[in-house]
C-alpha cells in the first residue's frame, strides 16, 4: 500500500485496494540483484555484497509513475468501473459473459476494426492516432460495447483470435479455479494452522526434477539444522579452529 499501487488499481473515485504489491516487487528486485551479483562474481572472481529494499524495488516496477521529466504524459489509469485502461485494453460485457480485449498495436487496432466490419474507423479523425484515440476513448468504448453486446463471449473470442486480435473470455473461471486448473495443488495439514492447499513449484529447471511439496515448517522447526549447515566450513561457513 505504501507504493500507491492500491490507489492506482482502484481507479478514481473508489476507495484504495488493500494491495500487497511490494511483496512480488521485492521478489523481482531480489532476483535481479542475484543475477547481477552472479555476473559480477564471474567477471571479478569475488562475490559482492548485495542489498535491495522492498520500496526501491517497487519504485523500479512503477518507474513510469515515479520518474518525472518535462512533458511527461500522464500515466494511464483504469476507468472508474475498473474495466481497463482504455477502449482497446479493457473488459466488455457480451450478450452472455465478458470478454477482455487487448488490441494495443496499430496493426491490432486495424485488424479489430476490420474484424468488426468497421474498417472506416481507422480513417475516423477521432481514432486517427494514439492521442486521438485516448481523447475520444469513451466514444470508441461505446461503439465497441454495442457490438460486443450482440453475441456471446465465446463467439467473440473465437472470431477475434482468428483475426489476429488478442481477446479472451474473462468470466469462464474464478481466479481460484484458474490457479487450481493451471498449477497442481496438493492438500496439506499444518500442525498449527490446519488444512490448506499448497501449490507445486512454479519454476522448472532443465535437467532437475521438481521437488515434491511438503508441509510448511513450524516456527523455528529447522533453526538448528540451518545454523549447523551455515557453520560448516565445507559449505563456506566459518572455520571452527
Amino acid at each position: 500500500p505504501l507504493c500507491g499501487a492500491g490507489i492506482i488499481q482502484a481507479a478514481p473515485g473508489n476507495p484504495p485496494l488493500d494491495d500487497s504489491y511490494p511483496d512480488p516487487s521485492a521478489g523481482l528486485g531480489v532476483a535481479a540483484a542475484l543475477a547481477i551479483g552472479l555476473y559480477g562474481r564471474d567477471k571479478t572472481g569475488v562475490g559482492p555484497t548485495i542489498e535491495t529494499t522492498m520500496l526501491t524495488a517497487t519504485g523500479y516496477v512503477h518507474s513510469d509513475m515515479v520518474v518525472q521529466y518535462p512533458g511527461r504524459p500522464e500515466p494511464i489509469v483504469p476507468d472508474a468501473g475498473q474495466h481497463g485502461f482504455h477502449a482497446l485494453y479493457r473488459l466488455y460485457q457480451c450478450a452472455t459473459g465478458w470478454i477482455f480485449l487487448a488490441a494495443i498495436q496499430e496493426a491490432e487496432w486495424q485488424a479489430l476494426a476490420t474484424a468488426l466490419d468497421h474498417p472506416e474507423w481507422c480513417a475516423d479523425p477521432r481514432f486517427a492516432d494514439r492521442e486521438a484515440l485516448l481523447a475520444h476513448d469513451a466514444d470508441l468504448a461505446d461503439l465497441l460495447g454495442a457490438i460486443f453486446a450482440t453475441e456471446d463471449a465465446d463467439h467473440w473470442q473465437e472470431h477475434l483470435l482468428a483475426a489476429g486480435v488478442a481477446a479472451t473470455r474473462a468470466d469462464a473461471q474464478t481466479f481460484e479455479e484458474f490457479l487450481v486448473g493451471n498449477t497442481p495443488h496438493h492438500p496439506m495439514t499444518h500442525p498449527d494452522f490446519g488444512d490448506y492447499w499448497r501449490r507445486s513449484a512454479v519454476i522448472r529447471i532443465d535437467g532437475c526434477e521438481p521437488t515434491e511439496p511438503t508441509v510448511a515448517p513450524r516456527l523455528g522447526q529447522n533453526t538448528i539444522e540451518l545454523l549447523t549447515e551455515l557453520a560448516d566450513p565445507r559449505r563456506g561457513g566459518p572455520s571452527r579452529r
